[in-house]
Parts: C-alpha cells; structure tokens; sequence
C-alpha cells in the first residue's frame, strides 16, 4: 500500500512534481522554510512547524524539540519555538513514531494529553492540527527524531488529509530507503 502511496506522490502529475516545479522556480539554496511555505498553501493550513529533537533536556531529561523552520504566512514571528517531548503530543509522535490528529471540541481538544501553548492555539483560533514523524538520521536507532506539525484554522484537517500530509511527510524523511536510494 505504501508503494503505491509514494509512487502516487513521485508521479509527474503529483505533490512530489508541483513541489519539484515550485523549487526549480527559485534561484540559489532551498530552505525547509520554504518547502513548508509549499506545504501550508497546497494543503491549506494555517502554518506548518518543524520540530527537531535535542536529547536531555526539557521534563524529566526525555528532550525537547526546537523550532527549525516554520511558515506561518501573516505573522512576523512563530508562535512557539520549543515543546518538551514528555509533555507534548509532537513529542509523544517522536516518541512512538505515530502520527496524530487532533480537533478542538467543545470541551478543548480530543487528546489525553494537554495540547502545548494552549492559549497561543487559542488566540490563533487553531481547530486542528496534525504531528508526523520525521527520521533525520537514516541509521539511528531512534524510531524518529523530528516532527512535521500542521495547524489549520476555519476547519479541521480530516483523516483523508492527515493521510496525505503523512505521505508528502515521506519527502523529507531520510528513513524511506525508497525516496533516499
């Protein structure tokens, strides 16, 4: 199943292709900034974070992602720059190398875990996000090591997306031999 999700990604018509048209149009280095810039406007988010872990650090010395790129369009600086990986849902996706998506309900948000920044995600009036795992270090040992989060305001991500926002997630993953041989 995986196969023909990746194969449906690289084909010339597409996400991998757009995305591939997109950054031959700008001159000099690439920056993931600009790759999550992509991300936000193709799956209409609100912004896009990416976490990388820092081990030994944070609640309990079980480590802390830090912000290392973002695209939040309209606003002149992210909303948060770190997440401790005990305490937070994109640290538990790190953690067990699963993704998640979550929605704001009436009584706050579907997790058993408390959303991080909770007021930060208020203010901003996010009504879902979705955490993927990313592999940074393609021999490591470590289920993963990075976060991809998506946040969406105005309606939520559905699972159908979710799906599709974890396969365009395989694109920076250093783990799918597939896309890295």
């Amino acid at each position: 199943m995986i196969g023909r999700d990746v194969d449906a990604l690289l084909s010339p018509s597409g996400f991998a292709a757009a995305l591939d048209k997109r950054l031959t149009d700008v001159d000099g280095l690439i920056a993931v900034s600009e790759i999550l810039e992509f991300y936000v406007q193709h799956f209409r988010a609100f912004g896009a974070a990416f976490w990388v872990l820092v081990d030994g650090l944070g609640a309990g010395g079980k480590g802390r992602l830090f912000l290392q790129a973002e695209s939040f369009p309209g606003l002149t600086h992210a909303p948060f720059y770190h997440l401790d990986v005990a305490s937070s849902i994109s640290g538990r996706v790190v953690q067990q190398n699963a993704p998640a998506l979550h929605c704001r309900t009436e009584a706050g948000w579907d997790s058993d875990l408390a959303v991080s920044y909770p007021e930060v995600l208020d203010r901003l009036g996010i009504d879902s996000f979705v955490s993927i795992p990313i592999h940074l270090t393609p021999h490591s040992d470590r289920a993963a090591d990075a976060a991809l989060t998506f946040y969406r305001r105005g309606s939520r991500f559905t699972p159908a997306e979710s799906g599709e926002l974890q396969r365009a997630g395989l694109l920076l993953d250093r783990k799918s031999t597939r896309l890295n041989s």
